[in-house]
């Protein structure tokens, strides 16, 4: 009797060029590029045979998973299992930490997701040592639980670098400095220049600068609360960044008003060196719709996923878009011959996230700041109070929630989603368009190295 095998339900085809697929697996961690007559026999749901095809063909496809031994339901049990798996080898590795450092900012965004944040008065405050010094006593009792607990932190607001608050970032980030920690911080870059002598490889070493757009489209968008025009003095901020080694990721929320400005801006950049510098970064991102509320013309704003990565398709945009990591993945697996990584949560405030404000609440998620049904501690004693029912929420949230993602062979690159939206309505990233976006920058990129 001749064996017979099924194709597996996970496994995702990619055309990289004429008559060649790029073949990635859904849970195997399995990635190649193969004839497209090969691709072409793997028809989910099908069964093959030593019959219909050659039989080292189909001992090297079983091996890297392309065909199974498993029916559909025993696959799809198999793939649970190791997506809790995942979960919990995360759960017991990794933490994060981010200190809210104010609700304040200098700025008023008309897309921003804290605007009612922004425009309470009770909001304007700013951390003091106190808090300080008793978030990192939380923070070394959370390492101490952690096999590999982050040794960076991030600084988010509000707007966390108001020149207003030097003087407690200075103390945070000595005081974190003598416990080996490094920072980050997602900043508006306004008032960057009052903290320059903080910006080194080993202090604040890493910054994400929204920019969205030329000149004017960017000051219709990020708009200062005393109306003044931000543009120019961001991009100067950016140099001092650069010139002091740091990292800088410019954030580029993108939407149907300001795509065309993309490469412009790149250009922009070009022609100020930034872009010469291996530091420097741009990351198009999506801007999404999250407010139910805006009419038929405000929300034909925004661009679908489809037509975002479209877009990047007919830009040929040098630095991709913003994919979720899956570029990253992709042409790593490709250029170390390793299998892909996965994982089955979308961010750390599943697995170990801790996000600490100014009024000595601990949150999971950035994105639910100040709302206190998402609020997982508190940290004003001696020790941090916990609660346990938010806690659990959060951390026991993984891809295996949701009925859609328990399926889909693109969930483990995805992680199922992002809590903080899913609380909202279901969030679907839309992964495969992105995976097909970033597996063919990947194979055209990596050809380069190779010719």
């Amino acid at each position: 009797m001749i064996p017979e095998k099924r194709v597996s339900s996970y496994i995702i085809k990619v055309s990289v060029e004429a008559g060649k697929v790029m073949l990635l697996h859904g849970y195997s961690g399995a990635i190649d590029v193969v004839d497209i007559s090969v691709a072409d026999l793997l028809c989910e749901g099908q069964t093959v045979s030593e019959e219909g095809m050659d039989k080292a063909l189909m001992q090297s496809l079983s091996k890297r998973g392309y065909l199974t031994d498993m029916s559909k339901e025993e696959e799809n049990e198999y793939f649970r299992r190791m997506a809790l798996a995942l979960h919990k080898k995360d759960k017991l590795l990794y933490s994060s930490f981010t200190f809210v450092v104010t609700y304040d900012c200098n700025f008023r965004c008309p897309y921003c997701f804290e605007s009612k944040l922004h425009n309470s008065e009770s909001k304007r405050f700013a951390m003091t040592e106190e808090m300080v010094d008793k978030a990192f006593s939380a923070i070394e009792g959370i390492r101490q639980q952690k096999q590999r607990p982050s040794k960076k932190i991030e600084l988010f607001g509000g707007e966390p670098l108001l020149k207003e608050n030097l003087s407690i970032i200075e103390y945070i980030v000595n005081k974190g400095i003598d416990k080996g920690f490094k920072f980050g911080a997602i900043t508006n870059g306004y008032d960057l220049e009052a903290f320059v002598h903080l910006l080194s490889p080993d202090k604040i070493c890493s910054l994400q600068i929204t920019i969205d757009g030329m000149e004017n489209m960017h000051n219709s968008k990020r708009v200062h609360k005393d109306g003044a025009p931000t543009f120019r003095k961001i991009v100067d901020n950016i140099k001092l960044a650069l010139d002091c080694d740091v990292c800088v990721t410019v954030r580029y929320n993108t939407d149907r008003n300001n795509f065309d400005e993309l490469n412009l801006l790149k250009e922009y950049f070009d022609g100020l060196g930034y872009t010469a510098n291996k530091r420097f970064h741009i990351d198009s991102a999506r801007l999404e719709n999250y407010d139910e509320t805006l009419d038929s013309k405000e929300k034909q704003t925004f661009l679908s996923q489809k037509e975002f990565v479209k877009k990047h398709e007919a830009l040929d945009f040098e630095y991709g878009c913003h994919d979720y990591a899956a570029y990253g993945k992709i042409y790593r697996a490709i250029y170390r011959k390793e299998p892909l990584p996965y994982k089955s949560t979308f961010c750390s405030s599943q697995t170990g996230g801790y996000v600490f404000d100014p009024f000595f609440k601990i949150y999971p998620c950035w994105e639910v700041i100040g709302d206190k049904e998402h609020c997982i501690g508190e940290y004003s004693g001696d020790a941090p109070k916990w609660h346990e029912e938010h806690m659990e929420y959060w951390r026991n949230d993984n891809l295996t929630c949701h009925s859609a993602c328990r399926q889909c062979k693109c969930a483990l690159l995805c992680g199922g989603g992002c809590t903080a939206h899913n609380i909202r309505t279901k969030h679907c990233t839309h992964m495969m368009e992105l995976i097909e976006y970033a597996a063919k920058r990947a194979y055209n990129n990596y050809k380069q190295t190779i010719t």
